[in-house]
């Protein structure tokens, strides 16, 4: 939905929409109901993409300037460890709760051909703003969880990780590469890669608070503000160019503001936009705590400090990633409620840095996860 409320309300004389042609048939309708103009440039890419053999599930294999991608933190860090053991390489991991500043701190010693992480180990985060030296991807598997089952990768997604491998002037590759570690998933990966994209149809929306207070307004004001919110999503009807997105993870925040009688609803509506997991303990208590102020008048105050030392195991390593997102959190908040967040921002900049070097460090020393350890804390 945040895609969709950039490109149809940006006040900009002009918006660049960067994507793959599967796109191209929804942003003419987009362009065409809104009576603008939509000018199309194709690209082609300048180094060739070759799917190459299959590693035959041996790690010895793997080179320097290969990425091995896994869709598991524990697959991630096994394959690390087992890359290390079986060569003299040595690896750099990249995933998607790492901070922004930890990912980009491993990438750049990867790329650093003097540094002695030649290898990178990473999740499909590699696709989000990272500029990576590789010049060959190296599929550990085609399949991964999408946080309610165990799906096989889309052709969509074969092609955006598979494309990271020889970018032009990437590390001087005049080719990019890319493969399986195992012979069996070859046939699917070289039907990815063939496999034509379904055109992009539908635009996904989210209700603007004016449109949640309407509603509110209909239910006569009776309802708590996560029964509006879902109430709104079963009620939505849309054309035929957009879907209304799922509401439940702003649902589970919203629950969380209930013991609240004295938030109004815009700051119900704005705290539950927070970039936070109602599910993860610290993620709630740091939200209920933030809750409570706004409603109070008072200021909101960061929970704690972080650690002084880098983790030592995974589950603290998880436990100062999700604190890392509170910190994220309260930067963001801070935009929105000035008076309530401003006490403490600076200092939340200070916190941020120094997790994010804990985290880093953490990556070095750390082997797979021994497999009875919970992920993180969770209600």
């Amino acid at each position: 939905w945040a895609w969709t409320r950039a490109l149809l309300g940006l006040r900009a004389e002009s918006v660049h929409v960067c994507g793959s042609a599967d796109a191209l048939p929804l942003l003419r309708s987009l362009a065409d109901a809104c009576g603008d103009e939509l000018v199309e440039h194709s690209y082609e890419r300048l180094t060739p993409l070759t799917a190459t053999s299959a590693l035959g599930g041996e790690l010895e294999r793997v080179r320097p300037g290969d990425c091995v991608v896994a869709f598991s933190r524990r697959e991630i860090f096994s394959l690390r460890q087992r890359i290390e053991a079986s060569s003299s390489l040595s690896c750099s991991v990249v995933y998607g709760s790492l901070p922004p500043e930890t990912r980009k701190a491993q990438a750049a010693r990867f790329n650093d051909s003097s540094q002695p992480e030649r290898v990178l180990v990473a999740s499909d985060a590699i696709g989000m703003g990272l500029n990576l030296n590789i010049r060959r991807v190296v599929f550990s598997s085609l399949d991964k969880f999408d946080g309610e089952a165990v799906r096989p990768l889309t052709p969509s997604e074969v092609r955006q990780i598979a494309g990271r491998a020889g970018r032009y002037r990437a590390g001087g590759a005049a080719a990019g590469e890319v493969t399986c570690l195992h012979d069996g998933d070859m046939r699917r990966l070289r039907a990815g890669l063939a496999a034509p994209l379904p055109p992009l149809e539908r635009a996904g929306l989210a209700p603007s608070f004016e449109q949640l207070d309407a509603f509110d307004r209909a239910e006569l004001r009776r309802l708590p503000f996560a029964d509006v919110l879902a109430g709104f999503e079963g009620s939505a009807r849309t054309d035929r160019r957009y879907f209304c997105c799922t509401l439940e993870p702003a649902v589970r925040l919203a629950e969380l503001l209930e013991l609240e009688p004295a938030l109004t609803l815009a700051q119900r509506h704005t705290l539950s936009q927070t970039p936070l997991d109602a599910h993860n303990d610290l993620h709630a208590d740091a939200l209920a705590s933030w809750a409570k102020a706004i409603g109070r008048g008072a200021p909101a105050r960061l929970l704690h400090a972080p650690p002084s030392r880098p983790p030592r195991s995974h589950s603290e390593l998880q436990q100062l990633e999700a604190y890392f997102q509170t910190l994220d959190a309260y930067k963001w908040l801070a935009q929105r409620f000035p008076r309530a967040f401003s006490q403490h921002a600076d200092r939340a900049d200070r916190y941020r840095k120094q997790s994010a070097e804990l985290i880093d460090a953490a990556l070095a020393e750390l082997g797979e996860p021994p497999r009875d350890e919970r992920r993180g804390r969770r209600r």
